[in-house]
């Protein structure tokens, strides 16, 4: 059985933390309370104070796996690119492989189909050079 999309468990998790979260006052402070349940039946078998912290990590977790970043258009796209190779450069860097770029992809904002196909661009015009190693490209 293949396991789920991590969009889709970030949602399972959402309708948990709204069924099973409850906020209450301390005093003044409001606290929020997680439910805990126990399996196979879920029946109740506790809470537990959630911080502050792991509130905004939470939040933040559902916030980046429910709300699907935007893709750049190629323009900001292939400056995007453009800024991290001149940051290579200033770092000293002389070459770099494709898998450097893709470990950028979400900087990039794109796909790997458009990538390659700008990798190829920017070959062609001189700004990447090829090497006699495959896969490897000389800034």
């Amino acid at each position: 059985m293949t396991q789920p999309r991590q969009p889709r468990r970030a949602a399972v998790l959402a309708a948990a933390l709204n069924s099973w979260a409850t906020t209450t006052r301390d005093g003044t402070d409001p606290v929020a309370r997680l439910e805990l349940r126990q399996g196979p039946d879920w029946t109740y078998a506790g809470k537990t104070p959630l911080t502050d912290t792991q509130v905004t990590r939470i939040l933040h977790m559902l916030r980046d796996d429910l709300i699907p970043a935007q893709p750049n258009t190629p323009t900001q796209a292939a400056a995007a690119v453009d800024q991290i190779l001149a940051e290579w450069r200033a770092e000293g860097r002389t070459r770099i492989r494709p898998a450097d770029l893709i470990e950028q992809l979400p900087r990039i904002a794109q796909t790997r189909a458009w990538l390659a196909t700008h990798l190829v661009h920017l070959v062609d015009d001189g700004y990447l050079h090829e090497t006699r190693r495959p896969g490897t490209y000389r800034l």
